[in-house]
């Protein structure tokens, strides 16, 4: 079996990361996604991958992991959820097999998954929706939610729908992508998904009139194009809107309402598979869309300025993860204007990501019951209160909420 890289750290270190990418000055080429692909499954063994692949994964995965041999007990034995306590050796134990525990693990974490699906499955069309994403089945997501007015899962299968196009895009300028093997983030189907073609952004909008996001991807459509007045007029509708539907975090969502504010350790793998796979489409799913039109050189003409102010005026009502925040900050900072409430300056960014990498070495050398079910709830608890909120209230207050400036 192929070592493979467990992306611990998803939604939260990969949507920063995408959202540092999109501010830099070189905007990538039309068409090229922004932010990483979907995440295979977890599996336990890639928790202690070589440096090797970690570096290898950090291109699409954010920063590398910490190598857990620096911090495993004393008394070489290490207590492994479902398995018992496990020689230190064993647990560090690379090659193309993996070791006992391991498989063993992975046995529990398949039939975890089963079950959890299953849950999905019989739940309402949000959760199949999800569920078929899960299977990595974009076509039968999309047949799902075409005929249906639930807007949580139109938005799921549209944000799916427009990634695969993304995906097939990147493939087609030659990026190789197509030479990559089945099991591969990377892949592309060679069949599209044709049932994406009933999807489309009007009909999010006629289902949600109020939700900022049909307005995002009608920004990112025109910026694709480069068309100037479809990116104006995508701009001030933003501008007047209130709300952001959280796009972002739908897989993850449905996972977490299925497996409630207390999941089992088993629960916890399922749960990183729908976070980094959320994460990976980031560039569909959050504010990065206005890095392109409210660039600093775009800023220089007069009305683009006045819509990219109106923008940054309104923002703050739709800013709920770091990512986000970031973009706020720098749209602000770009228009000369003090960091409002919401605000995420690039400090608090990196205080984020220490807490992010904490939290990723914590559960990478403690593989307990106890230590798999208290980040659980961490998440649990991240889903609750907002990506934002949640970090600052660990965070201490370290970052608390600025009084808002007049503009």
């Amino acid at each position: 079996m192929r070592k493979r890289r467990w992306l611990v750290a998803g939604a939260l270190l990969l949507a920063m990361l995408a959202g540092w990418l999109a501010w830099r000055p070189v905007a990538a080429p039309a068409g090229v996604p922004a932010a990483p692909p979907a995440a295979r499954p977890a599996s336990p063994q890639s928790v202690l991958a070589s440096p090797e692949a970690a570096a290898r994964g950090a291109s699409f995965a954010g920063p590398a992991m910490p190598q857990a041999s620096a911090s495993l007990p004393a008394d070489g034995r290490v207590e492994v959820c479902g398995v018992g306590r496990v020689d230190a050796a064993q647990f560090r134990a690379g090659g193309a097999t993996p070791p006992a525990w391991a498989q063993a693990m992975q046995a529990r974490i398949d039939q975890d998954r089963a079950r959890v699906l299953q849950r999905l499955e019989a739940g309402p069309l949000v959760h199949r929706v999800a569920a078929a994403l899960l299977r990595r089945d974009t076509q039968a997501a999309a047949l799902l939610a075409a005929p249906s007015g639930d807007v949580a899962a139109y938005r799921l299968a549209l944000r799916a729908c427009r990634w695969d196009a993304n995906m097939r895009r990147t493939a087609a300028l030659g990026h190789g992508l197509k030479d990559e093997p089945p099991d591969s983030p990377l892949y592309v189907s060679p069949v599209a998904p044709s049932a994406c073609a009933s999807l489309n952004v009007d009909r999010l909008e006629a289902l949600d009139p109020g939700d900022a996001w049909p307005w995002l991807l009608r920004l990112e459509d025109g910026a694709d194009r480069r068309d100037e007045a479809g990116m104006a007029q995508a701009l001030y509708q933003l501008s007047q809107r209130k709300r952001l539907a959280d796009a972002r975090r739908g897989l993850g969502a449905a996972v977490q309402e299925v497996i409630g504010d207390a999941p089992g350790p088993g629960d916890v793998f399922v749960l990183l598979e729908a976070n980094g796979h959320d994460a990976s489409l980031a560039a569909v799913s959050g504010l990065l869309a206005i890095s392109r039109p409210c660039h600093a050189k775009a800023l220089r003409d007069a009305n683009r300025h006045q819509l990219c102010g109106q923008l940054a005026r309104a923002l703050p009502a739709m800013v709920s993860t770091v990512s986000d925040g970031a973009m706020l900050h720098a749209l602000e900072s770009r228009l000369g204007w003090p960091p409002s409430a919401k605000a995420v300056s690039p400090q608090e960014q990196r205080a984020a990501f220490s807490l992010a990498l904490e939290d990723l070495a914590r559960i990478e050398t403690d593989m307990s019951c106890a230590g798999l079910a208290a980040y659980g709830r961490g998440q649990a608890a991240r889903s609750r209160q907002g990506e934002l909120a949640w970090l600052r209230e660990r965070q201490g207050g370290a970052h608390a909420p600025r009084p808002a400036a007049s503009r």
